[in-house]
């Protein structure tokens, strides 16, 4: 259910709605409602304190779950309509919003085999997109460090630093400071202190 269609819907119950929260990456974002089931479950029948938040989704049926105490639902949205429709003797205007929800919101076997077909065929589609060549901006060239590759940079130059080719895999801790290059020009310092 989209966020338009939970505000008609809450309108429709008489249910106070609050701002849409982008949530998190896991969860989605969602709307904050007076819980529908508060005249049943809640000491506040009127539930002022929007205990209910509902998910918000284009291609999935939205989820409930009102965070009072005494209430405790987690489930469908749809479901905790159906219930509170049951509670007041399902009055036709209530029935007919539940009705015009009932293809997209009710949790049924053909809606589920749609969805799965649907996400398998975006999984397939994906797989047969050829892949693009990933350029991690970290990494530079080797050939951009040829310039230093024999040569000591003037800020070196006062401490007596000189470039000496090594050997891959050898390193002197007690006197190198840098590697300059790919071809391993270790810097070391003339003196032997």
């Amino acid at each position: 259910m989209n966020e338009s269609t939970i505000y008609d819907v809450c309108d429709s119950f008489g249910l106070r709605s609050g701002l849409v929260y982008t949530g998190s990456p896991r969860w989605g974002p969602h709307i904050s409602v007076s819980c529908p089931l508060a005249p049943i479950n809640h000491g506040d029948w009127q539930d002022w304190n929007l205990s209910c938040s509902v998910s918000i989704s284009d291609n999935e049926p939205s989820l409930a779950r009102c965070f009072s105490f005494n209430c405790g639902f987690k489930g469908s949205f749809y479901r905790m309509l159906e219930q509170i429709t049951e509670h007041k003797g399902a009055p036709l205007d209530l029935v007919a919003v539940l009705e015009m929800l009932a293809p997209t919101e009710k949790f049924t076997l053909k809606s589920k085999l749609a969805r799965t077909r649907k996400i398998l065929e975006e999984r397939e589609e994906a797989m047969r997109r050829p892949r693009i060549a990933s350029v991690d901006r970290d990494l530079m060239a080797e050939g951009r460090f040829e310039r230093y590759a024999n040569s000591v940079p003037h800020f070196a130059q006062p401490a007596g630093l000189q470039s000496r080719p090594a050997r891959r895999g050898v390193w002197d801790t007690t006197k190198s400071v840098g590697v300059w290059s790919s071809r391993c020009v270790a810097m070391t310092a003339s003196s032997s202190a």
